[in-house]
């Protein structure tokens, strides 16, 4: 529940205490952040993006969205909420230089954009035919907790009813040109490796170009294409960093 500012040569500026827990900060400038709010509760639960001073006050609210699928199960003790793999959700991403937040609702290809004062100002729309979730899809997930066949989260997924169609994205982000780049449910095998398509929108909202990807960037700089990896045989974290360069086909 801290935020902490440190200068680009890592002197340490200031700190501030989070009245709430909040989920992401998705933008932010010298005197505010843009950031998700999920509240849990009885009913359905909710997500609001709201814009925060740094004491925890809310300056503006962007409104409610969606978050994945929950079902519930009950395990000693009480009760746990479960998100249902491949359900469409709110996926969001910010053009810091703008202060644009991007969303989409990802039961549709359809992008919306807002300013910095919370208005609806664009909505981005794509033909766009959602990705079925394979019995081979679900048997990998359900793969994943093979070892604890027993466990309440094992049985739980064992007995799930999985979704028909895969959420459109659940990752988006901004290069450093101002592109909006959307990651897809739609993936395919290329030299061994994984690799998934990304759509790529300028600013104006136009679709400029489709990019197959094997890893997730974390940030664009500089031209250049920032993403956190884990060394299978260690476990170690490291950051790389990539050339970012367009070719005419």
């Amino acid at each position: 529940r801290r935020t902490l500012f440190f200068s680009s040569e890592g002197q340490f500026l200031s700190s501030f205490q989070w009245k709430k827990d909040f989920e992401r900060i998705y933008l932010a400038t010298d005197s505010s952040c843009t950031v998700a709010e999920g509240i849990f509760s009885e009913e359905i639960p909710e997500l609001w993006i709201k814009k925060i001073d740094f004491s925890g006050e809310e300056l503006m609210t962007f409104g409610r969205f969606s978050f994945p699928e929950l079902n519930t199960m009950r395990i000693e003790g009480g009760v746990a909420r479960m998100a249902v793999p491949w359900s469409p959700a709110s996926a969001f991403a910010g053009d810091r230089r703008r202060q644009w937040l991007y969303h989409c609702p990802g039961d549709k290809y359809l992008i919306e954009v807002y300013d910095r004062q919370g208005k609806l100002f664009r909505k981005i729309d794509r033909p766009y035919e959602r990705v079925p979730v394979s019995d081979k899809d679900i048997s990998e997930f359900r793969s994943r907790f093979a070892d604890k066949p027993d466990s309440p989260v094992a049985k739980f997924y064992q007995r799930l009813e999985f979704p028909k169609v895969k959420t459109i994205t659940n990752s988006m982000i901004v290069d450093s040109d101002g592109d909006l780049w959307v990651r897809t449910s739609e993936v395919k095998k290329e030299e061994e490796k994984e690799i998934t398509a990304w759509d790529i929108f300028d600013t104006d909202g136009l679709y400029e170009a489709r990019v197959w990807l094997d890893v997730i960037p974390s940030v664009f700089a500089g031209g250049k294409m920032y993403l956190t990896d884990e060394e299978e045989a260690t476990g170690l974290r490291q950051v790389k960093r990539y050339r970012v360069i367009w070719k005419e086909d």
